[in-house]
């Protein structure tokens, strides 16, 4: 995979990772929103902050993987990380649910 741009512009991987970020962040947002709606706590590893700072390191990470891997290998790590950054967003979804439905969730 050549990673050189060809006539100004970006590699098809770039536009691709570039989409895919874009498609997770309403739920990275909705998280943050509905985490903070729901009053859960902020401070920790596993609070908001936690939240937020391990996704991040997880796209980072993600982000290494998909431009610098050259075949199909890295491709399972890439999508155990992907899997891993939509499950904290999902984890916290659901606890922000439970804080604000009590014990109806």
């Amino acid at each position: 995979m050549s990673r050189q741009r060809h006539g100004g512009k970006p590699p098809k991987c770039f536009e691709a990772m570039w989409s895919d970020y874009m498609q997770n962040l309403p739920l990275f947002a909705t998280a943050v929103v509905l985490g903070n709606l729901a009053g859960l706590k902020k401070r920790g590893l596993d609070g908001l902050n936690g939240f937020a700072a391990l996704y991040l390191a997880i796209r980072v990470i993600y982000t290494g993987v998909y431009v610098t891997h050259e075949t199909q290998g890295p491709t399972a790590a890439r999508s155990g990380l992907w899997v891993a950054g939509v499950a904290l967003c999902f984890r916290t979804i659901f606890q922000a649910a439970r804080a604000l439905g009590g014990d109806r969730v």
